[in-house]
């Protein structure tokens, strides 16, 4: 098995964003390769943990690998054949105890050499023949013809038995050597050294690498000032304006390309129902129109693929969303009008809609250099997929109620902004932005994040169930505010 892996971690150390691969050799044909087996043949010293990345319902999700009788998933390829793993590696610990507890210790068995003497030279020549010849004892005197070659003979044997013996202990001898105390502490520094020296590596690279990019930015947009996006930026946004503006305003003409998505969404969040297009269980979600696509008008199909990514990507989180959030109160929030929201806020400051990105002057443009519509679609449904854990975190921190919902959206668009505005050069360096500022903290549950308002605004408009009317202010979004004005009724 070929295993692709990227070591992730703290962004500070410099293996962080290391990327290579190695090769699992095969057992017996047909043999799967297990989570054990992947652990013995990672080239790496220390204690880790392995994610592996999973086909599911069209598209992946991470799964951890804790079992080492498991099997590895299989990314490409067949099972029992030659196939492709592609995994995460997050690093647990490099200490020498951990390394030397498994490569010899204080309680490691020790060897001991038991040594040959040799002292004494073998008999050769005539003085060893006279000596085969003498007899050992006066009993012997009489040996003569037949008997004295017999005695030879037994005497031979007895020689060879005793070289054989010989060549054995220098056998042992030599496999104590090599799994002495010192021969492991040398192969433990030798990987060591190894380590240090990737390390040191990567160091220089990502010292090269910005380097370059900082001259790039100074030339290309000033320092990092504000700018209109890229060719290349500007094709990954066109991909994502089309998602967003096909079938917007049409729930018939989305559901045609829709369809496929909502089985898929189906699949993943209701278990025990036949999927049905239209029904309340689409309730359950977070819907309040049973024909799902009518809720999801505004954004397009562009809404409904970052749900279904969340769904796929974070099924643990999503499901405690939906069991948290599942009494529909005014404590509570619909997910899936939620989820749309913040994507519509997302394109909005992106200005999707009708391309007005191409002359738009903002930081962060970055994020979008990325080629091909797949990697555009999850640079934006993973920025949405952040702001939805954000808002599910403040929701539950602060005790908040639908009648807060438009200051929760305001804070979020403040915080998306604040991101763009420091330039982020890629996706990752946006979330480690996020990290920085604790905003990561804050998903988690720590209670840790702070939000941080510029004062910007935003452009939604919100129509509450329980007949709450919730509304924020932008005298430039009458369209993204109509867009959503039913959303909630």
């Amino acid at each position: 098995m070929n295993v692709i892996f990227e070591i992730i971690g703290d962004p500070d150390a410099p293996e962080t964003g290391v990327q290579s691969n190695f090769e699992v050799p095969p057992t017996d044909m047909g043999e799967v390769v297990t989570v054990g087996e992947l652990r013995q043949w990672f080239p790496y010293v220390g204690h880790y943990h392995f994610r592996a990345k999973t086909p599911w319902a069209g598209s992946h999700i991470w799964m951890d690998l804790t079992e080492d009788t498991s099997p590895v998933p299989v990314w490409d390829g067949e099972e029992g054949g030659y196939s492709t793993a592609v995994i995460r590696v997050l690093p647990l610990d490099y200490g020498d105890d951990a390394y030397g507890a498994s490569m010899g210790g204080e309680d490691a068995e020790v060897y001991t050499m038991e040594m040959v003497d040799f002292s004494t030279p073998a008999p050769s020549g005539r003085a060893g023949v006279e000596m085969l010849r003498r007899p050992s004892s006066s009993e012997d005197d009489g040996l003569v013809g037949d008997d004295v070659m017999g005695a030879i003979k037994r005497q031979s044997a007895t020689a060879m038995a005793e070289a054989t013996r010989a060549a054995e202990q220098l056998r042992e001898q030599a496999n104590a050597a090599l799994n002495s105390e010192a021969a492991q502490d040398i192969r433990r520094k030798t990987a060591q050294g190894a380590k240090a020296g990737m390390s040191m590596l990567k160091m220089a690279w990502k010292a090269a690498k910005k380097g370059v990019e900082d001259l790039q930015t100074q030339v290309s947009t000033g320092g990092g000032r504000p700018r209109p996006p890229s060719p290349m930026e500007c094709a990954a946004l066109a991909t994502l304006a089309h998602d967003f503006q096909h079938g917007a305003g049409d729930a018939d003409k989305a559901a045609a390309r829709a369809n496929p998505m909502l089985l898929d969404l189906w699949s993943l969040l209701v278990a025990g129902e036949p999927f049905r297009v239209e029904g309340q269980a689409w309730k359950k979600l977070g819907f309040v129109n049973p024909r799902p696509m009518e809720d999801l008008k505004a954004s397009g199909v562009l809404g409904l693929r970052t749900m279904l990514h969340f769904a796929a990507v974070y099924p643990a989180k999503i499901q405690l969303i939906l069991k948290e959030q599942a009494p529909r109160t005014d404590r509570h929030y619909p997910l899936a009008i939620v989820a749309n929201n913040i994507t519509l806020m997302v394109a909005e400051v992106l200005r999707l809609r009708f391309a007005g990105f191409a002359d738009l002057e903002i930081c962060g443009w970055g994020i979008f250099n990325v080629e091909g519509e797949a990697a555009a679609f999850e640079v934006f449904a993973e920025v949405v997929c952040l702001l939805i854990r954000l808002l599910d975190a403040r929701w539950k921190r602060t005790g908040a109620t639908r009648r807060r919902f438009g200051e929760l959206i305001a804070g979020l668009r403040r915080d998306f902004e604040s991101l763009m505005q420091e330039d982020p050069l890629d996706l990752q360096d946006l979330l480690h932005l996020a990290m920085d500022r604790q905003l990561m903290y804050e998903t988690k549950g720590s209670g840790l994040g702070l939000g941080f308002g510029l004062g910007l605004g935003s452009g939604l408009g919100l129509g509450l169930g329980s007949g709450l009317g919730l509304g924020l202010a932008s005298a430039s979004a009458s369209a993204s505010a109509s867009a959503s004005a039913s959303a909630w009724e």
